[in-house]
C-alpha cells in the first residue's frame, strides 16, 4: 500500500468511528433534552442522513477501488485542509451547543436559539461543516462522483432538516418552560 493509499484508509476508518462515537455523546444528549422536558422533532430525515454517510463512506471506498483517475494529486492537501475545516465547524458547533448537540431535532419548550461562539457569526456551521468536509474529503482523493452524491444528498438533505429546524425552534421558544418536577421534601 503507497503511503496515500494509507493515508485515504486510515482518514475513513477514522471518520467511521467518530461518527459511532457522535452517537453515544448524542444518546447521552437526548437523555439529558428529555430530562428537561425536550422533545424529539418527527420528521427530521435522520434515517436518511444516517443512510447518506454510511453510502458516501462505501460509495468512497468503492471509486477507490474501481476508478482509474482515484487517488492524490496537486490539490490533496489544500482538499485535505478544507476537510479539516469543516470539521473544525463541526467541533465548534458541538462545543457551543453543549448538551443540546445531538444527531437528531430535539426542541425544550422556553430555550432559545443558541447565539454563543461560532453561531455569532454562522447559523448552520455543523451542516456547512458536514457539507465541506465530505465534498473536500472525496475531492482530495480523486473521487469526483462520491462528491457529486454526497454533495447532492447532503444538499436535498439538509435543505428539508433546516426548514424543520428553524420552525421548531422557532415555536419552541415561544412555548413556556416546563415546570422542574417537584422535589420530596
Amino acid at each position: 500500500m503507497s503511503p496515500p493509499t494509507t493515508a485515504f484508509w486510515l482518514i475513513l476508518a477514522a471518520i467511521a468511528l467518530q461518527r459511532v462515537a457522535e452517537v453515544f455523546i448524542a444518546s447521552r444528549h437526548e437523555r439529558a433534552l428529555r430530562a428537561r422536558g425536550g422533545r424529539l422533532v418527527p420528521g427530521d430525515r435522520y434515517p436518511l442522513i444516517v443512510a447518506s454517510h454510511a453510502a458516501f463512506l462505501v460509495l468512497m471506498l468503492v471509486e477507490h477501488v474501481v476508478a482509474p483517475w482515484a487517488g492524490p494529486h496537486l490539490l490533496t492537501l489544500p482538499l485535505l485542509l478544507a476537510f479539516l475545516v469543516g470539521e473544525g465547524l463541526r467541533f465548534a458547533a458541538m462545543h457551543a451547543l453543549g448538551d443540546r448537540w445531538t444527531t437528531r431535532v430535539w426542541t425544550v419548550p422556553g430555550e432559545k436559539r443558541i447565539e454563543r461562539g461560532i453561531y455569532r457569526r454562522l447559523r448552520h456551521p455543523n451542516y456547512v461543516g458536514v457539507a465541506l468536509g465530505a465534498v473536500s474529503l472525496a475531492l482530495a482523493f480523486g473521487l469526483p462522483a462520491s462528491a457529486l452524491a454526497m454533495g447532492a444528498a447532503q444538499a436535498w438533505l439538509l435543505r428539508g432538516r433546516i426548514r424543520l429546524e428553524e420552525s421548531a425552534f422557532e415555536e419552541s421558544a415561544r412555548e413556556p418552560a416546563p415546570l422542574a418536577p417537584e422535589q420530596p421534601a
